[in-house]
């Protein structure tokens, strides 16, 4: 059987990094997992508002477009749009994300966890 004692020297190291700052390996779960939440609310949001937005884009284009002497019957809104529109969602969530843990991590653990207001 395989001794329970560690004998890798790095390993033994990392361990007692962890237990020595397990404070900020604690924020670092707490946010990624507040992270992994909004983008899956972020990737919802998205799946239903795209469709949407697109049923009320079409309407108002034939609506505003009945003034004029032009028929619209069947607009169309290429695909490359709709990539568009998803890639800039996932830049601009991205970006946001970014400079909120940079403000989260300036937050000393301590003075966090006493205000609970």
């Amino acid at each position: 059987m395989a001794d329970k004692t560690i004998k890798n020297p790095l390993r033994k190291r990392i361990l007692r990094d962890i237990r020595k700052e397990k404070g900020k390996y604690i924020s670092i779960f707490l946010f990624l997992t507040f992270m992994i939440s909004t983008a899956i609310a972020v990737l919802v949001s998205v799946a239903i508002s795209l469709p949407l937005s697109t049923v009320i884009l079409k309407t108002m284009i034939v609506y505003l477009f009945q003034t004029f002497d032009i028929l619209l019957e069947n607009v169309h809104i290429g695909t490359s749009i709709y990539v568009q529109v998803v890639i800039w969602d996932i830049v601009c969530y991205g970006l946001l994300s970014f400079l909120q843990y940079k403000k989260i991590r300036k937050i000393p653990m301590e003075e966090a966890l006493k205000n609970r207001e």
